[in-house]
């Protein structure tokens, strides 16, 4: 489970230093795997402005990039990257810098043209599994401030194995009750009014529980008319500090209060609910289904699925299945909050 020093503090504020809140939760039972200092580790980075592109004279598949990094003079990097682009915000690593893996970055001539510096990907940063292009940052990070600051990663993760009698502490929220305890300052709650709208969800998607021991309770809300965007920066950024990847603002938000409460929700695309249904039912044997992660299942009575009227649109628990994925032409949703039985999952 792992938790940020500045996430922690939304919910709890105490005065220890990282080794005395380490030292503490471990005697609460709770066992620190790892603490890392993430400014520390993007030391060297920071925020570029790529001014203008250019082919490669020699190289179909590399680019000449004239980025301004705050000094007196723009830098020329060579990157092979396809999404590059004029105008663009980037993460720049400086020679003389080391990458989160060790490998040192220095001075360069890549086919012929002189490269001072390295535009960086998620990948590179460790900060995610996206290896297709480039990070683009927002557009309102300062040129040449270190990355770490302005994205707001200028903090302590604290990696903690949660033993199995302690459930209570795989959230974040979790995590601070102990601490509000330990050391006797007040928890303070995420506070929200939920302006609930519109008919009830019956009269669009009917939900039936067919399997109620596999899935004792089932709740679900329509949200419609919603817009699915890149999601705020710091939205991206606190999640990519525990190792989530950002996908889009609804799966992230999904994301987010899963680490945060310890509830797991899952977003349909309504519109491919088939038939107005939810069914959560054993699978049918040899029942197909596709998963999100593009692995085809065949299913057997083991299996318990979530269903509209026609057949499986997730794993109960696992994945949701690429039939009713939320995507870009994604207009209005359906989101579910379940408990599933451990033994199914």
């Amino acid at each position: 489970m792992k938790i940020t020093r500045s996430w922690l503090a939304d919910y709890v504020e105490v005065d220890w230093d990282i080794e005395e809140l380490v030292e503490r939760l471990t005697m609460a039972g709770l066992e620190e795997e790892a603490v890392e200092d993430l400014g520390a580790r993007l030391d060297g980075v920071i925020v570029g402005h790529v001014l203008d592109r250019a082919q490669h004279p020699n190289a179909d598949r590399l680019s000449v990039c004239t980025v301004d990094v705050g000094e007196s003079a723009p830098r020329t990097i060579v990157c092979g990257a396809l999404n590059v682009d004029t105008g663009q915000r980037v993460a720049v690593i400086l020679p003389g810098s080391t990458l989160p893996d060790g490998t040192r970055i220095g001075e360069a001539k890549l086919r012929g043209v002189a490269s001072s510096g390295m535009i960086c990907s998620e990948v590179e940063l460790e900060l995610g599994t996206d290896a297709s292009g480039i990070m683009v940052l927002p557009s309102d990070y300062s040129v040449g401030t270190p990355y770490a600051d302005a994205a707001g990663l200028n903090d302590v993760v604290i990696d903690f194995e949660v033993t199995p009698n302690r459930p209570d502490c795989l959230s974040i929220v979790g995590i601070a009750r102990e601490v509000s305890a330990l050391s006797q300052r007040p928890l303070n709650l995420p506070r929200f009014e939920l302006d609930a709208q519109g008919p009830p969800v019956e009269t669009t998607c009917r939900v039936d529980i067919d399997d109620t021991v596999g899935c004792p309770r089932y709740v679900a809300r329509i949200l419609r008319g919603i817009q699915v965007a890149p999601s705020p920066s710091w939205l991206q950024n606190r999640l990519r500090a525990v190792g989530q990847r950002p996908i889009n603002n609804v799966v992230d938000v999904t994301n987010f209060v899963m680490l945060e409460l310890g509830q797991p929700l899952h977003a349909f695309d309504l519109a491919r609910l088939r038939e107005g249904r939810i069914v959560v039912r054993r699978a049918i044997p040899g029942e197909p289904l596709q998963t999100l992660d593009g692995t085809d299942q065949k299913l057997t009575p083991e299996d318990l699925v979530i269903a509209d009227g026609v057949g499986p649109v997730a794993l109960a628990g696992i994945m949701g299945g690429a039939n009713s994925e939320v995507d870009d032409s994604t207009t209005d949703i359906l989101l579910e909050s379940a408990f599933f039985d451990r033994r199914t999952v």
